[in-house]
């Protein structure tokens, strides 16, 4: 179990890494790296990412009137975009088979932050990939 976790940190690294343009050395926030998490539970888990503002308006225009600051209005209206970009990306494969999420939320920080929570079902998996 320990070695399909540890499989399970390596892929959403990955990820990270490839939706940051594949740059090792990823800025994100003013201070540091974009995270990610993961909890393991018996019927489900969840992965939450955190990415630096900027990240996330490589996948979708979130400043549209271009004065430097994204509104919560600004957000709402670029989750249409982000989030089946974020269904399709963050899909695991439990031996065989694909799951997708059952359930996604982003959320805009007051940090310029944005969080992005997703849940999956859990089920009898040899091998848990990202």
């Amino acid at each position: 179990m320990m070695r399909s976790r540890f499989r399970v940190i390596c892929w959403i690294a990955g990820f990270l890494l490839t939706l940051m343009g594949g740059e090792p050395s990823a800025r994100a926030h003013d201070v540091g790296l974009s995270t990610a998490s993961l909890s393991l539970g018996a019927d489900k888990f969840h992965v939450e990412l955190a990415f630096a503002l900027r990240d996330v308006e490589s996948l979708a225009r979130l400043d549209s009137d271009h004065d430097g600051r994204v509104t919560s209005e600004e957000f709402a209206r670029a989750e249409n975009i982000l989030r089946p970009r974020f269904l399709a990306g963050c899909t695991f494969r439990c031996s065989a088979d694909q799951i997708p999420a059952g359930d996604l939320s982003l959320v805009l920080e007051e940090t310029n932050t944005v969080i992005v929570r997703l849940t999956y079902p859990a089920g009898d998996c040899k091998e848990l990939q990202f």
